[in-house]
């Protein structure tokens, strides 16, 4: 078994997945067949639009909270005094240095306060950027406009304004008077698509499900030939970054000759690639017998190294074959660096394979050396598949997908890696048996991690891909801890499932998960075998721990014990059944909304309130993304990739990606690759202020 692609069912199944992918004709043999539904657009058309609120925040609304001012130092209220304000008062203070903070959403800020023969020069500055200067002093006294601030991305932010004490010549004082604010925040479009011009098929200024939708073509737009767009992150200067992957939605079965990066700069909507070269500096390498090669780009997450901010990447299938002495090897863990506020890859810190194995200690099992046909020694770290940090030691916690069979095992492994590329622990998975004489292929794929952590451990969640005898099984899920100070890998839960069924009695198995900010645990499921979903659901975290720490415990000296076993969610999102596979799970922190977007083309949306014990599940009216409008799904497969939440700036973004038409070169999978070629992708910004309630 390969790991599992865009289109669910893995390699070596692409026929089947594309033909379940073709319009809504194969969907009603799916129905049929396969027991799946599902509902369309006409059913639910709600009205989330765009539009331009205006809030006013008077100023004695007090605290330290969104849209409400906080005084520091001596501020005096002045009620009923002239000039007259809407509601009768002011604040005003002729201290230097003293100051007045106003947090708010939005995308622009106005201040309004007085004008008038005592008034001083003030500084104002959003965000900690460049203070500016007012003069408020005016010969008459009025209720004025005083200050209107830059226009901003629509976010959180901070206005803090000063009293510097300074005063125009014709001023008898320095004094800065305080009005109401009013926070102004331009939506913008509920969502918007940004691709290649000429490359939004049907799509028009509403999405069928009845949000407000812009299409948006973007400068340069365009992933390299035979790259397809993968996972997504987003970058400490604001710039969402891109994996890539197989157009065979295969990484054994590569269609690209290179490795590559793509970079969207949603301020200025330009859009490049990143193309990373080799240890030996080649921005190209290929299989010796085939025009392919390059390598793969998986999870890529912010992190911090030095001091600096990076992005960090890691590659499933790094090498394809070819003469490491002429081509090098690409890094199975790389860096991008921001130079100049542009993203670059930084050699330096990267690591190929051969580094990781050269380093020894655990690195040499995690990563073996076998021959390559040169006859040269090639290490491989038997597919880096998805990774986390750590939030307390800031190391990475990476599944190795690939299963050592050369050594008999049947599973794959687990590994922490230093941001060095050391490997700090590792933790074999054990061999399952699969009750008929053999074992159960075990693949870890997914990894998640609890930012709630604390003390020496720190948990994480594992979604396994498997499979007994070729065929798909069922995914578990199952939590461990890192132990920081010992350096283990712990089990902490058995591998379990729901138990939850569909309507047709079918099992549900574990998609995909999250942790939330609460450090709840939830999880997305779907059928075996098939492109039908499953509802969502949630392990709580109550009283400082979850289900899986406990009731469904693994237990001391866990060897592979209780695979598969039932551990019930403590809450199950209602309505959440009915849309296909997940393939982006992300939460927004600000409105605690998560956001599910399936292969099928559906945003799902749950929102929580409360906690612990007293967690809520609302489900909101489901957002049909038009991918049917989008292209002609009947010729050119496309799907969702992971998404990645901008909260400051209030912004979702997800990937559409699309993959080779098995038509389009029937030889590969299989004898003979095509020359590379450029496939048109997009990617989905939702606005989530529209979508959150």
């Amino acid at each position: 078994m390969v790991r599992r692609g865009v289109f669910g069912f893995g390699f070596g199944r692409r026929s089947l997945v594309f033909a379940s992918l073709r319009g809504r004709a194969v969907l009603a043999v799916l129905v049929l067949t396969l027991g799946i539904t599902f509902p369309w657009a006409d059913q639910y058309q709600e009205a989330a639009r765009a539009a331009t609120t205006v809030t006013t925040v008077e100023d004695t609304v007090r605290g330290t909270g969104n849209n409400q001012f906080e005084y520091t130092g001596t501020w005096v209220r002045c009620a009923g005094c002239s000039p007259a304000t809407a509601n009768s008062s002011f604040y005003y203070n002729y201290t230097a240095g003293q100051k007045a903070t106003l947090r708010f959403t939005g995308t622009q800020v106005k201040i309004y306060g007085v004008k008038e023969t005592h008034g001083g020069i003030s500084s104002f500055s959003v965000d900690g950027g460049s203070p500016t200067a007012v003069d408020t002093y005016a010969a008459s006294s009025s209720a004025a406009l005083v200050y209107t601030s830059p226009v901003l991305p629509l976010g959180s932010h901070t206005l803090v304004m000063t009293n510097t004490s300074q005063r125009n010549p014709a001023a008898d004082s320095n004094t800065l008077s305080i009005d109401k604010a009013e926070v102004i925040a331009e939506t913008g479009p509920a969502a918007t698509l940004y691709g290649r011009a000429g490359t939004f098929g049907n799509l028009g200024t509403t999405l069928p499900s009845g949000q407000s939708l812009q299409t948006a073509a973007v400068s340069g737009w365009g992933f390299n030939a035979g790259q397809s767009e993968f996972f997504s992150t987003l970058a400490a200067n604001g710039e969402v970054v891109l994996g890539t992957n197989s157009q065979t939605d295969n990484q054994a079965y590569p269609t690209a000759d290179h490795m590559s990066i793509g970079v969207f700069n949603p301020s200025a909507r330009t859009f490049r690639n990143i193309v990373v070269p080799t240890s030996t500096g080649a921005t190209s390498a290929t299989n010796p017998f085939y025009p392919i090669g390059g390598a793969s780009v998986e999870t890529l997450l912010p992190v911090t190294v030095g001091g600096q901010p990076r992005v960090a990447f890691i590659s499933l299938v790094a090498y394809h074959g070819w003469n490491i002495t002429e081509k090098g090897e690409y890094p199975s863990l790389g860096y991008l660096d921001a130079v100049s506020g542009s993203l670059q890859y930084n050699a330096g810190l990267s690591r190929t394979a051969g580094q990781i194995h050269a380093a020894g200690g655990l690195g040499a099992a995690a990563c073996p050396r076998r021959a390559n046909l040169f006859g040269q020694q090639v290490a491989d770290c038997r597919g880096l598949s998805e990774m986390g940090v750590l939030p307390l030691s800031q190391k990475f916690i990476v599944t190795q997908y690939f299963p050592d069979t050369a050594n008999g095992e049947h599973s794959g492994r687990l590994v922490v890696l230093g941001t060095d590329g050391t490997v700090a622990a590792s933790y074999t998975y054990p061999n399952i048996p699969d009750g008929n004489g053999g074992y159960i292929q075990v693949s870890p794929r997914e990894v998640v991690v609890d930012p709630t952590s604390s003390g020496s451990l720190e948990y994480f969640t594992v979604v396994f891909d498997t499979s007994t005898g070729g065929a798909q099984s069922s995914f578990p899920l199952q939590e461990f801890a890192y132990n920081r100070s010992t350096n283990q890998i712990i089990p902490v839960s058995r591998p379990v499932l729901s138990g939850q069924t569909n309507a047709s009695g079918q099992p549900y198995r574990f998609e995909t998960a999250t942790y939330d900010a609460q450090g709840n645990l939830w999880a997305t499921q779907a059928v075996t075998n098939s492109l039908a979903g499953g509802p969502i659901v949630v392990y709580v975290k109550n009283a400082g721990s979850r289900k899986l720490q406990n009731t469904c415990a693994a237990g001391a000296n866990w060897n592979g014990a209780g695979w598969g076993t039932t551990c019930a969610p403590d809450r199950t999102a209602a309505d959440t059944s009915n849309y296909g596979q997940t393939r982006s799970f992300t939460q927004d922190p600000v409105s605690r909304t998560m956001f599910a977007a399936t292969l099928s083309g559906y945003l799902l949306r749950v929102k929580q309130t409360g906690s612990g014990s007293g967690l809520t599940l609302t489900t909101l009216p489901t957002v049909n993304l038009g991918l049917d409008q989008l292209i002609d799904r009947n010729t050119y497969p496309i799907g969702i990739r992971k998404g990645v939440v901008d909260a400051q700036n209030r912004a979702l973004y997800v990937p559409v990606v699309q993959v080779q038409n098995p038509a389009s070169c029937p030889t590969w999978p299989g004898s003979t690759p095509c020359a590379p070629q450029p496939l048109d992708q997009w990617l989905y910004r939702f606005d989530l202020s529209a979508l959150s309630s």
